[in-house]
């Protein structure tokens, strides 16, 4: 089974994908890294730091070639921030309901996100990086998080999915590992889940703080409510399934369409 890992960047995401992966390796399902389409493994330590499973350009073929790879008996987690095709919401569905596919999504507050973005651009740039170094105004990084948003809509809207927030995972690790017991049927030892997470997996964390949203001048939260409002209510303060079945519906009516 593929345990496919998609959140934003700077949700919180790779920590929630290291808490999923503990879970699964303290559970007793190893996690071997066999794909990573950011650094590829040839002449690579496949036990290295950070070279977790990673996927990008994701489309129905990537995705079965991935599960062929697991095979039926193993339980594999894979990371992910990319996109998928419309066409293939449905497809992606099956798989999640003939138990081939389980899908963990993380989100976050939309105006933390950007403050995040914006935090990693300053490192980048003081270490000579070219990662985020684009991201140098607000409005970038709002039209960045924005663009996410309709990404991670459409994963967490497949029937199944498991919705992770970056509060939960980053400050109440025991309920994450309890959602991603009970999600995957497992049970692990939390306390070493959480000791490889937060003290031995790399989760490029910045500043690791709640609400801070609370930075943001008056007059820069105010554009924030403007542009993210319905979300931060519907989703990050009220976690309302509706948001997610408006979109499940308007998928599975595209995809029917395009295949009659």
């Amino acid at each position: 089974m593929l345990i496919l890992c998609y959140g934003m960047p700077k949700s919180g995401s790779t920590l929630a994908f290291e808490l999923v992966k503990g879970a699964l390796n303290s559970a007793g399902f190893r996690q071997e890294t066999f794909v990573n389409h950011a650094r590829g493994l040839e002449d690579q330590d496949r036990n290295l730091p950070g070279l977790r499973n990673f996927v990008k350009n994701l489309d129905r073929e990537v995705i079965q070639s991935v599960l062929d790879e697991i095979g039926p008996d193993r339980l594999i987690a894979v990371k992910t921030h990319s996109h998928f095709p419309e066409a293939d919401f449905a497809w992606i569905e099956q798989q999640q309901q003939n138990g081939k596919l389980r899908i963990i999504t993380s989100y976050r507050d939309p105006r933390e996100m950007c403050l995040s973005l914006m935090d990693a651009a300053e490192k980048a740039r003081e270490r000579g990086l070219e990662a985020f170094g684009g991201i140098e105004l607000m409005r970038r990084a709002q039209r960045n998080v924005r663009n996410r948003i309709v990404d991670f809509r459409r994963w967490a809207a497949i029937k199944g999915a498991l919705r992770l927030s970056y509060d939960t995972v980053a400050f109440l690790p025991d309920e994450a590992i309890g959602q991603i017991e009970d999600y995957l049927q497992i049970k692990s030892d939390r306390k070493a889940v959480k000791y490889y997470a937060f003290a031995e997996a790399p989760t490029q964390k910045n500043k690791a703080k709640r609400d801070r949203y609370k930075e943001l001048s008056e007059a820069q939260n105010k554009e924030m409510l403007r542009r993210f409002g319905e979300y931060i209510r519907r989703v990050c303060e009220q976690d309302e399934q509706s948001w997610f079945d408006e979109c499940r519906t308007a998928m599975l009516k595209m995809n029917a369409s395009e295949s009659a």
